[in-house]
């Protein structure tokens, strides 16, 4: 139950997948909905609420779908694409 391991009420929390992730291993972060950070925001966070219903949708939706995401100068991805190494 998510008041006894976070300690705040399901409706209080968000879950969240990471794009791009900070490692590939499918995991989700939770976070309680008042706290802030980083990568919480929309242009890195996709809401597990909002990847089902995608899913519901039409389930290779992210085989299809357009990601848009931000990158920080210094990560290592940022380095190749400004490299011009295109993975």
């Amino acid at each position: 139950c998510a008041a006894d391991v976070y300690g705040a009420p399901a409706t209080k929390l968000r879950v969240f997948f990471h794009y791009q992730p900070q490692f590939y291993r499918l995991h989700a972060h939770c976070t309680r909905a008042e706290h802030t950070n980083p990568g919480c925001e929309c242009d890195r966070a996709h809401l597990l609420t909002t990847v089902a219903a995608n899913l519901d949708l039409a389930p290779d939706y992210y085989a299809r779908a357009p990601l848009t995401y931000k990158l920080r100068v210094g990560e290592k991805l940022h380095g190749l694409l400004s490299a011009g190494a295109y993975v």
